[in-house]
């Protein structure tokens, strides 16, 4: 049971690290990779700061530690979207 958890740990980090891999590409590929980056590191932080405010009035909680700072980092808001529907899957 142990074994089939860590696997899929395993696959859904592998999963998260492959996609962050071909958005920071698709980034860089526009020509303008650093302020790709850094706007979508600001969006991020911004709708991760916004779901942890104002989700408590609504029942929705993401917990802020690396990983979900990772995934908002590199998605943007897409991100704090994927973690609310794995929370809510979860």
């Amino acid at each position: 049971m142990v074994a089939d958890l860590t696997l899929n740990l395993f696959i859904l980090y592998a999963v998260f690290g492959a996609a962050g891999l071909i958005t920071l590409n698709t980034q860089r590929r526009s020509g303008h990779a650093v302020k790709g980056f850094i706007l979508t590191l600001m969006q991020g932080a911004a709708a991760l700061l916004a779901v942890k405010a104002i989700g408590g009035l609504i029942g929705i909680y993401i917990n802020i530690n690396i990983f979900s700072l990772a995934v908002s980092g590199i998605f943007g808001t897409a991100g704090v979207i994927l973690l609310l529907l794995i929370n809510a899957i979860l």
